[in-house]
């Protein structure tokens, strides 16, 4: 699939918004007034030669200073323009009655399907600026005007909703212009209305019309419903835009029945792609059936908690639509790292981004259960609670271990495998001397994420009792999952909350193994952007260790040296600790610290008697006691 370059999927973050050019800077024309206005609820007319607003009293549940005005530039994805391109500035975003627009036909011939574009400025999440786009309202061609009516919409904003502190806004601006449509046509089965340029199209617009169909039926195989939409068929536009787009989805400031779908002419005989792109934008017009923030929210793109959901789940449906086994979307390239980040604080930085790579997640979620479980995570987006809470149907600290664990051993997707965690890990370990005998790793962990760590052993005097301890802290709500390559393959080794002993280093480094720590965190608070400090500590015990001196040996004045089977001692002499680490080389006990000097003693066990040999007397020192 080639859409690494722009899957434009303006889906629920965006105003109706159009394209003057799609991701111009310039987002709103410039225009001269033409005519100003005050309508109240009694309604009212803004009448000139070129353009007619005609409000009907009820229509507007407050006065309103209208502005008309007159712009320069057309809108250049709209062609067989029949009219000058004008903007409605201070329309109230509450209108309970249509509105009807005449604007002057500037070419004399009769439209085969004639049409108002109608545009409005909005936020894109793909591009992350503001930009326009429009969609279609049906007209009549009469007496040299085209006529459309501007509906009503869905519902009726609160004042506390729009006098929002976030949302700043009371009035909408309107892009209108008038043209021949052409060519438009019904699917079979009636949800989809069709308007494309060409007639050389219709081909592959038809073939588009039944992708778009296929994607209506899989959903509703999954259970979804469309009931929250009323009016149908959704309007379908085909329009030019630059080769890098293939779709994308509009949400409507006047509400869900009127939201829409854009493809580009240029991508349209991609059969493959279309069917992807049909299936994962009609999905993104599905999920905003299922969000429950306002008809204005969706459509700026305000209080979007769960935009990454919507992007994950989208990337995750394209498999519905392929034959190709083992599917996983190109999209996803360059975000695998994503769930590593944070369910929910990794989508921080780039809400898109990080979705696509946690399409992963939905993918294991429903290769665990079954493809319905997404619906049963919009059921609880729908009800209002946190992607996070809406996603763990079953709590995750149930199953992010596993997940994790899965994704690293590629059993979720293939498009991450050994050589993707040879360069993307958090750290790593190289122990090719003997001071390379501890590391911490010592970070910071959001909740529900996780860590690789890497560790080369390229140490040439591993003993054959070598090992490497791995440490957690207790009660840290993490754990440890370990693997080791041999070759090219990647296998697991074992797990732990706490603490596990690796051993057989010599084998290990002998074969030219890798070892990976994963470390998970499932630590969790709504609404999920907190941190967990999670220090792994990673020890070579690189030891041949006497067994006979495990355990502690007392000396006569109460000092004592305590040998412990980890390779650690203390020694207590004069009210004083020591801690050291210990093994045996060349018969001798070896005390040392990390990058210290090592002591060497000759020692002898007699019974349970222990002796140290004093070099400065050539003689045995008194006896230390086990007890």
């Amino acid at each position: 699939m080639k859409r690494l370059l722009i899957l434009l999927t303006i889906m629920l973050s965006s105003l109706a918004f159009s394209c003057k050019e799609l991701g111009s800077e310039e987002v709103e024309p410039k225009g001269d007034t033409l005519l100003k206005k005050t309508i109240g609820k009694t309604g009212g007319a803004i009448v000139s030669e070129k353009i007619t607003l005609e409000v009907p009293s009820g229509a507007f549940d407050t006065d309103s200073e209208i502005e008309i005005l007159v712009i320069k530039n057309n809108p250049q994805e709209i062609n067989a323009v029949l009219s000058g391109y004008y903007a409605i500035d201070g329309l109230p975003l509450n209108l309970k009655k249509p509105l009807k627009i005449k604007i002057k036909k500037t070419e004399s011939s009769i439209a085969a399907i004639p049409l108002i574009a109608i545009g409005n400025e909005s936020f894109s999440s793909t591009l992350n600026k503001s930009i326009l786009a429009h969609t279609y309202l049906d007209a009549v061609d009469s007496s040299d005007y085209i006529i459309a009516t501007m509906p009503v919409t869905d519902d009726i904003l609160t004042d506390e909703q729009l006098n929002n502190a976030r949302v700043h806004a009371t009035k909408a601006k309107m892009y209108l212009i008038s043209f021949d449509g052409n060519f438009s046509i019904n699917t079979p089965d009636g949800h989809f209305q069709i308007y494309f340029p060409y007639l050389g199209l219709r081909d592959d617009v038809e073939k588009l019309g039944s992708y778009l169909e296929n994607a209506f039926t899989k959903f509703k195989g999954l259970g979804f419903s469309t009931s929250k939409r009323t009016k149908w068929p959704v309007k379908v536009l085909v329009k030019s835009y630059d080769s890098s787009i293939f779709g994308f989805e509009v949400n409507s400031i006047w509400g869900d029945n009127y939201s829409w779908l854009e493809f580009n002419t240029q991508n349209i005989d991609n059969a493959a792609e279309m069917k992807l792109t049909a299936g994962h934008e009609y999905f993104h017009l599905l999920q905003s059936l299922y969000d429950p923030r306002t008809r204005f929210s969706k459509a700026k793109g305000l209080f979007y908690t769960h935009f990454w959901l919507d992007e994950a789940t989208a990337v995750w449906s394209e498999k519905l639509f392929t034959n190709e086994s083992n599917y996983a979307s190109p999209i996803r390239n360059g975000h695998q790292m994503a769930p590593f980040n944070g369910m929910q604080k990794g989508a921080e930085e780039n809400q898109q981004y990080h979705g696509y790579g946690m399409s992963a997640m939905i993918q294991y979620l429903t290769n665990t259960n079954s493809d319905t479980y997404v619906k049963s995570i919009y059921d609880g987006i729908k009800s209002g609670k946190h992607p996070v809470d809406a996603v763990s149907i079953k709590t995750p600290f149930l199953w992010w271990d596993k997940f994790m664990k899965d994704y690293f051993m590629s059993e979720v997707y293939k498009d991450v495998d050994l050589a993707r965690w040879l360069q993307d890990n958090h750290g790593s370990f190289n122990v090719s001397e003997e001071k390379d005998s501890v590391k911490v790793f010592d970070l910071s962990y959001p909740d529900f994420s996780a860590k690789i760590f890497r560790i080369n052993l390229k140490y040439d005097k591993f003993v054959n009792e070598a090992n490497m301890e791995f440490q957690l802290p207790s009660n840290s709500d993490s754990r440890l999952q370990l693997f080791k390559t041999k070759g090219s393959s990647l296998s697991y080794v074992g797990s732990t909350a706490e603490k596990y002993t690796l051993k057989s280093l010599k084998t290990l480094k002998d074969d030219g193994s890798i070892i990976f720590a994963l470390v998970t965190n499932t630590q969790a608070k709504s609404p999920y952007l907190g941190d967990n400090k999670i220090p792994l500590r990673v020890r070579i015990n690189n030891l041949v260790l006497d067994e006979n001196l495990f355990g502690k040996w007392v000396f006569e004045d109460g000092s004592y040296w305590q040998f412990n089977p980890d390779g650690t001692c203390i020694q207590h002499i004069n009210g004083v600790s020591y801690d050291w680490l210990w093994m045996i080389e060349n018969g001798q006990l070896k005390l040392y610290i990390p990058n210290g000097k090592p002591a060497f003693k000759t020692y002898k066990i007699e019974g349970n008697k222990l002796y140290f040999w004093v070099e400065q007397v050539k003689t045995w020192s008194l006896p230390y006691t086990k007890r």
